[in-house]
């Protein structure tokens, strides 16, 4: 068992190993522990639904593509009343709003493979994962002289021995009666909803036509409605409540079979057999969140924090989005990259958003159970059809699409643009210098913790002033990339086509250099692509700041907010760099073998930007050398 860490994670379910693994790859020491053994545990069952934005943060941490080899991708829906199709229903609204992403589907793939893949790729980037570990203690030390403050015992839950675990913080991701919660003295506000729920995985055999289409309900008469989902591997999971005047005929002590009868009833007038039962609950429905995600060096994330019924599905979504909020802005502080109040904007812009969720799921696992709340729906509608009203109000928002976060310390009010700071930036369509072939934005700014500048460079002949403008602040010795650590990935988006960056601009490009041929890029961001504009993306693809294309020290004044001057040795000015290069001879390489000497050579135009730089073989004699050029 590890010893000292900088963060210890408790809970190795999605969200702890996700937390994990977004610290893990800013090189961050990381454990996991988990108090079950995952090869006896139930498994299959728990959460499976993915929605387009979580799907969007996993491709970013380079795990969706795993998990889309397993996954049921679905794009379909239908929904029975009485054995009849109806073209509308409860979920129809899903596949009607899944605009304005490249992720236009929902998944199912149960927590098992989730786990799997999270957990495999938090072990490649030098996590730790421990599990049958259980929490005992926690002690923090606010003079400790090394940073860590944090003694944590655990106890081996398999031979009975305790260790001590010291770290600098503890994230607290182990569920919703979560002990990192409670020895924290964290209150979890909230109540029980009085209502239970069945779900349960199986393959089936049954009538029901597009059973397999991808998800389903079905209006019932004796259960409310019905959830039918396709999930991998060939299973479905079916969902559906227990009736408070069927309580007395099912007891406390409810068995299987008596599970596969009710599912039997739920889904009627439709046929159903069990070839195989996986994994079945019978859950009482709650809704509690902490009063505070944070207290000093501990925080608490997914059901840990929020708890709520599995109706809308949010569960592990929420719970992903906590822990990719979470480990940037932890693991930058970490680095020393950030003040401690970027630490504080993780409650800021979580606690809202789990708060909204519960709002809504009151309302929600009411209306999936038959009862409409006073105040909701239509006079005289039915509960299906309420319930379908209000499922289409909220969708965008359960898709993740409509999730953003206030102007804070982060999220600097935009004076250009459409995209507000807060808000998803929108995922486009680019190409590489040459390619004829489109790539994703996403694909090229993966969450490693750096921020991603875009320059939208419009057209040179109206913005060449304002590029030169630019490039003259980024090369000076007042630029923020020379005052701050090395966290800043940018980019030169050109609208249409060039043969080569630098020359096109007239000055050297920042970053790498990629294509907007349709201009759609610019205009999804609300710049004229003409004119362009700069945009700022969180690690976590938030936009944080979008501005002109000359203001370079408004965009250093952003980061100055909240970054760190940098502790290591300052960057070299860019002028310096040039200088250095212009003093050396450069060689140039004739056809009859010969080494000639020219005259200095800058890569670009009016400047040399770091990433421009390239070495080039020189040959002189026997030997070869290499000259940056």
């Amino acid at each position: 068992m590890i010893e000292r860490v900088d963060v210890l994670v408790c809970g190795g379910g999605p969200t702890g190993l996700l937390t994990g693994l977004g610290l893990a790859r800013q090189g961050i020491s990381v454990a996991v522990i988990e108090k079950c053994q995952k090869s006896e545990q139930a498994k299959f069952g728990r959460a499976s639904l993915l929605y387009p934005r979580t799907m969007e943060l996993l491709d970013q941490v380079d795990v969706w593509e795993h998990m889309a080899e397993i996954a049921h991708i679905s794009r379909g829906y239908v929904n029975y009343n009485g054995g009849k199709r109806l073209i509308s229903g409860t979920y129809h609204s899903i596949f009607n709003q899944l605009h304005g992403t490249y992720f236009d589907y929902v998944v199912n793939i149960r927590q098992k493979y989730s786990e799997e893949i999270f957990r495999k790729a938090l072990e490649e980037k030098g996590g730790s994962f421990y599990e049958q570990y259980e929490l005992l203690s926690v002690v923090q030390d606010d003079d400790a002289a090394d940073d860590y403050a944090l003694t944590v015992r655990v106890k081996n839950n398999a031979t009975g021995e305790e260790h001590q675990v010291k770290c600098k913080y503890l994230v607290g991701a182990d569920g919703k009666n979560s002990a990192v919660r409670q020895l924290s003295e964290i209150a979890f506000v909230g109540d029980d909803a009085g209502i239970k729920w069945f779900r349960m995985d199986a393959v089936v055999k049954t009538d029901m036509p597009d059973a397999r289409v991808g998800m389903a309900s079905i209006e019932s008469p004796i259960y409310g409605h019905v959830l039918w989902m396709c999930q991998d591997h060939g299973r479905t999971r079916i969902g559906f409540s227990l009736p408070p005047k069927l309580a007395d005929r099912f007891g406390t002590d409810i068995t299987e079979a008596q599970v596969r009868e009710a599912a039997q009833e739920a889904v009627a007038p439709f046929s159903l057999e069990f070839e195989t039962v996986d994994w079945w609950t019978l859950y009482s429905v709650g809704q509690r969140v902490a009063e505070t995600f944070r207290r000093k060096r501990v925080f608490l994330a997914g059901d840990a924090c929020h708890s709520h019924s599995s109706g809308a599905g949010q569960g592990m979504n929420a719970g992903a989005q906590d822990a990719l909020n979470l480990s940037w802005k932890l693991g930058g502080f970490l680095k020393g990259w950030y003040d401690e109040s970027v630490l504080d904007t993780y409650e800021e812009e979580r606690r809202p958003e789990a708060q909204r969720i519960i709002d809504q799921d009151k309302t929600l696992s009411a209306l999936i159970t038959g009862k409409i709340p006073e105040g909701v729906g239509r006079p005289g509608a039915t509960s299906f059809e309420v319930l379908g009203d209000f499922i289409a109000s909220t969708m965008r928002y359960t898709l993740g699409l409509d999730v953003h976060y206030e102007t804070n310390l982060l999220n600097q009010k935009a004076n250009i643009g459409l995209v507000s700071a807060g808000w998803p930036g929108p995922d486009v369509l680019l190409r590489r210098p040459g390619s004829r072939i489109s790539l994703r934005l996403h694909q090229v700014t993966k969450n490693v913790g750096r921020f991603h500048v875009l320059v939208f460079a419009g057209n040179p002949a109206l913005t060449g002033e304002s590029l030169r403008s630019l490039r003259s602040y980024m090369d000076s010795e007042d630029s923020f990339t020379h005052k701050f650590p090395d966290i800043f990935n940018f980019l030169t988006i050109i609208p249409g086509d060039a043969p080569q960056s630098d020359h096109y601009l007239g000055i050297s490009r920042f970053g790498k250099a990629f294509y907007d041929s349709d201009m759609s890029a610019a205009c999804k961001y609300g710049f004229s692509a003409a004119l362009g504009g700069v945009v700022v993306l969180r690690p976590d693809g938030i936009l944080g700041y979008s501005g002109e294309l000359g203001e370079g020290k408004e965009l250093g004044e952003y980061f100055l907010r909240f970054v760190k001057a940098s502790v290591e040795s300052p960057q070299e000015p860019i002028a310096k760099k040039v200088a250095e290069i212009e003093s050396k001879p450069t060689g140039e390489v004739e056809f009859d073998g010969e080494t000639t000497e020219t005259k200095p050579v800058a890569n670009g135009v009016n400047g040399v930007h770091a990433d421009t730089q390239t070495s080039i073989p020189i040959r002189e004699g026997p030997t070869e050398t290499s000259v940056a050029a």
